[in-house]
């Protein structure tokens, strides 16, 4: 599974982001992460601690899931992170996670691969601007929880999924090109990308990044959807008239 630290042994390299030390300096609830993830949340998540911009101009307060609470420590860094107004709920199937106090964030129990539940969570938050599934790792749940969140998380929303390695390990329903993987679901979805350029009939599941999907950044074991509003692409000229013909 890789190295695992103390917390004086833990590589000094995480203090270059502020996510980073916020996780260093974490004395509340145990929390696991690998330790490659802490650039690409401060990359992506940093934005948010302002909350997020109305199309009139105006802020409000990020709405924020994660699903996979385990002891519960990663929910109160996010909130720390994000700060105190944040709405922030973790989902978690084990109902010990209930018992958990990581206020002002919550907790609900149920499984990440009911779709009613999910929509249930998503309405007592209000809506959904950032997603992080570090849940069961297993990519059947990865991409059942995806299907029904991904339609419902906002414009310039973020997804990010964790522990996207098991999509190589057989135990857990993966395997080198499997197409059960979550990473050959995100394969599809580059392919839908760029459905534009292509005669060839991309696979249905991945079509809809065609106009849904401003960008997808890969990572070690960690994948980020940017969510957009799509338009066909358009091929622009600038400057003088060609000299060359």
């Amino acid at each position: 599974m890789g190295n695992s630290y103390k917390a004086n042994e833990i590589p000094s390299e995480l203090a270059r982001t502020e996510i980073g030390r916020r996780f260093l300096e974490h004395t509340g609830y145990e929390t696991v992460k690998w330790g490659q993830y802490f650039e690409a949340y401060e990359r992506f998540l940093a934005n948010y601690r302002q909350g997020v911009v109305n199309p009139d101009g105006s802020r409000r307060q990020v709405r924020f899931l994660e699903i996979g609470v385990r002891a519960g420590g990663s929910l109160q860094v996010f909130q720390e992170y994000f700060g105190v107004n944040a709405k922030i709920v973790g989902i978690d199937i084990d109902e010990r996670c209930g018992k958990l106090d990581v206020a002002p964030a919550c907790i609900r129990i149920g499984d990440q691969s009911d779709e009613n539940f999910l929509r249930s969570v998503v309405e007592e938050l209000g809506g959904l601007d950032i997603v992080i599934d570090d849940g069961s790792h297993l990519p059947k749940d990865q991409m059942s929880s995806f299907r029904v969140l991904w339609p419902l998380l906002s414009n310039n929303g973020i997804y990010i999924v964790e522990d996207t390695h098991t999509s190589y390990w057989r135990r857990f329903g993966g395997g080198y090109q499997k197409p059960a993987g979550f990473i050959e679901f995100v394969k599809d979805s580059i392919d839908g990308m760029h459905s534009w350029y292509s005669r060839h009939r991309m696979t249905k599941r991945g079509r809809f990044a065609m106009t849904e999907v401003l960008a997808i950044t890969v990572f070690d074991s960690l994948v980020v959807y940017e969510k957009t509003t799509g338009k066909r692409p358009v091929n622009l000229r600038f400057g003088q008239e060609r000299i060359f013909r």
